[in-house]
């Protein structure tokens, strides 16, 4: 089971916090200089601002033109700053965030490379795409709302208090009263939004997951004429995203209308209180209609805040997620100090295993089984029976419950993932390829330069050079989404010759023949006959007449060996194998 190390606090603040070091603090002369051009364009907005004061007191009530003319000079000078600082400022954040997001995008996908088996059976392509793609940009979206956005009305609004408090301290109060009566119904609303976003999240992740399946199962949804019925599965997700985005947006409205009832409050208590100062002399004109300017120039960036600050509810959310899967690690690491796997014979041994997925029901049990170096085993048994789990175990796929599987004597749990691993070559029923030439997905089980040579001889080999020259652009013909452009056999074909290929001592053959039509089927069993020699392999067959010659057959019932042995041997036995044996035959007769 997987461990989450990171428990969220519901406060912004800590999730910013962990950003600045997951990843920004790499990036601090980049957040530096955005800082230093956000405080000369705010200060410049305030110090503008403060030029009203002279305006009115200097030029326009006791008519100094001289005094204008500095002021005019004065505000060219500054909105030319200003101008200067925001195109910087955006640019350096801008640069910032694509760096940032493709550094991220990088590590989710390393993070998912590094992950077990296991995690891949437990997460939806769905999950997995939208924590690469949604839930990583979500980052560049926190960082560019917070510092272009967010963090410039802060201090704009930093600048506009301080010009308040140096005209009328006395009217600065109403600052003081405010800020606190915008901050508390914002935290309000953003929990809430918060909380629907995640829920929203969750109901797209399994929109995607669906319609994934469906798009890859269309065959099914035909023949079975289960449009009527996918169109209502898909209409109630529809309807369910339809009212948590309904609720969202009551919750964000109201937002809106709270600060404007707030600011129009301050604002006829600044007024009421202004006259009444300016018509006992306490203060200017000047500075009254400075102090209003302010006012209003604070009450734009905080409406503004509040509006960011909502905004700001979805990708935090995302990023929490994203963190989330980052603390996710991996049931299957290599032990400290993991030697790599010597294969110098190839004997494999299987020592009272036992193997559950969830921990209470056992798929296997005292599995006890050894297959001789350069031999051929065969797993054979009814389905279900933990045939294929066996062959899963073998790589280490997946750790044991109890027991212990050794390569030459060397516990695999002991050595490193990728020195077993690169001992193996597996071909299985459900064929994977990738949308790529078909030359790259011969050659993508080797680490060395595959020569065209030698991509020929494994085609050969596995029954694909004659169809591949027939293809217009033969060895690189692109495949296709999961080989799409390819039949069954062919596709089973091309993932033999990567088998071949990469030439590995220990083979593991799952149902590997089962797409063959007869007469292909005859001249890969062939070369594999021909490659097995010499090799560790282990087979897991349905169909007996491909593994009559097998130096060791196992009958797999229930998670047990029940019978070992030749072909010759079970079916003198008279067990298992002989009934399994008598019926194919007779079926294929």
């Amino acid at each position: 089971m997987a461990k989450e190390k990171f428990e969220f606090s519901d406060t912004n603040l800590n999730l910013l916090k962990r950003l600045w070091h997951f990843s920004l603090k790499h990036y601090i002369w980049y957040v530096v200089g955005a800082v230093f051009f956000m405080i000369l364009s705010s200060g410049g907005e305030a110090y503008s601002l403060s030029l009203l004061k002279g305006i009115f007191d200097e030029a326009f009530i006791a008519k100094n033109k001289d005094a204008l003319a500095g002021i005019s000079i004065q505000i060219i000078a500054i909105f030319f700053v200003k101008s200067i600082a925001l195109f910087a400022h955006v640019m350096i954040m801008g640069m910032a965030g694509i760096k940032i997001t493709r550094d991220i995008q990088t590590r989710m996908f390393n993070h998912f490379m590094d992950m077990d088996y296991s995690f891949f059976k437990k997460t939806t392509t769905g999950q997995l795409l939208t924590h690469f793609g949604t839930d990583t940009a979500a980052v560049n979206q926190v960082l560019q709302t917070f510092f272009t956005a967010f963090l410039k009305d802060v201090f704009t609004i930093i600048g506009m208090v301080v010009l308040m408090v140096l005209q009328s301290p006395q009217l600065s109060l109403i600052i003081l009263v405010l800020l606190p009566a915008v901050a508390i119904p914002l935290s309000l609303f953003g929990k809430k939004v918060r909380h629907l976003w995640g829920k929203s999240m969750k109901e797209s992740e399994g929109l995607n997951s669906y319609l994934f399946q469906v798009f890859n199962s269309m065959e099914i949804v035909k023949i079975y004429c289960k449009e009527t019925f996918e169109k209502t599965r898909l209409r109630s997700m529809l309807d369910t995203l339809y009212k948590l985005s309904l609720k969202n947006l009551r919750v964000t409205s109201r937002s809106r209308p709270t600060m404007e009832f707030l600011g129009g409050a301050a604002m006829a208590g600044t007024i009421l209180i202004g006259g009444y100062q300016i018509t006992e002399g306490l203060m200017t004109t000047g500075e009254f209609v400075t102090f209003l300017s302010a006012l209003f120039g604070s009450y734009r960036p905080l409406k503004s805040m509040s509006n960011t600050f909502m905004q700001l509810q979805q990708p935090f959310k995302n990023t929490e997620r994203m963190f989330k899967v980052f603390d996710t690690t991996s049931d299957i690491r290599d032990v400290k100090n993991a030697k790599d796997l010597k294969v110098t014979k190839g004997q494999i041994e299987f020592k009272g295993v036992d193997f559950s997925y969830n921990k209470n029901e056992k798929i296997l049990k005292n599995v006890n089984l050894t297959i001789p170096a350069g031999k051929t085993v065969a797993l054979v048994g009814a389905s279900g029976g933990g045939k294929s789990t066996i062959m899963r175990l073998l790589p280490r796929f997946y750790d044991l419950d109890q027991g212990q599987i050794t390569i030459d004597g060397q516990d695999i749990s002991q050595v490193t993932q990728n020195s077993l691993r690169n001992n193996m070559a597996l071909v299985s029923q459900d064929v994977i390829l990738f949308d790529d030439t078909i030359a790259n997905n011969i050659s993508y089980g080797t680490h060395k330069h595959v020569s065209k040579k030698m991509l020929v001889e494994a085609s050969e080999k596995a029954a694909a050079a004659e169809f591949i020259d027939a293809l217009p652009d033969k060895y690189e013909t692109i495949v296709g989404e999961g080989g799409s452009r390819l039949s069954g056999g062919q596709k089973q074909r091309v993932s033999i010759a990567r088998a071949i290929l990469k030439d590995a001592p220990i083979l593991l053959l799952d149902e590997a023949t089962s797409a063959l039509d007869t007469k292909s089927e005859k001249i890969v069993q062939n070369a594999f006959e021909k490659l097995m020699k010499g090799r560790t392999t282990l087979v897991i067959a349905h169909r007996l007449s491909t593994i009559m010659n097998a130096d060791l057959i196992c009958v797999v019932n229930d998670g047990e060996i029940v019978e070992q042995g030749t072909h010759d041997e079970l079916l003198k036995k008279d067990g298992t194998y002989a009934k399994l044996y008598y019926l194919q035959f007779k079926k294929e007769k």
